[in-house]
């Protein structure tokens, strides 16, 4: 069970957090439609730097560490699953409802 909830919080925050941002980024940067920044808020974008970044933590960290490192992998992978799957779910609705709510505020 906290596999899962860890993996549906991964993927939630993901899609809510890094889509605002993505699309904040994207205004600032003088683009007038930030729907983009919603569409990029998937875990898969973000999940394929997961690997490398355990396997850095894992060569750089003292044996008794990288033991400890080891031992989450299994965990998150199974989060980062969960979460890339819930993302891809998530995404396009929420592409579709910003898109409909900027339309709806451009007329």
């Amino acid at each position: 069970p906290s596999v899962l909830i860890g993996g549906i919080v991964l993927g939630l925050a993901t899609v809510f957090l890094t889509g605002p941002a993505c699309a904040m980024a994207l205004r600032v940067c003088g683009e007038r439609e930030s729907i983009a920044g919603f569409a990029e808020a998937s875990t898969a974008g973000n999940a394929i730097q997961t690997p490398l970044a355990v396997s850095i933590a894992t060569g750089l960290a003292a044996q008794e560490n990288a033991l400890a490192y080891q031992a989450i992998v299994p965990t998150a992978t199974a989060q980062i699953s969960i979460s890339v799957l819930l993302s891809a779910i998530l995404c396009p609705i929420v592409v579709v409802l910003v898109k409909g709510r900027s339309r709806t505020t451009a007329s």
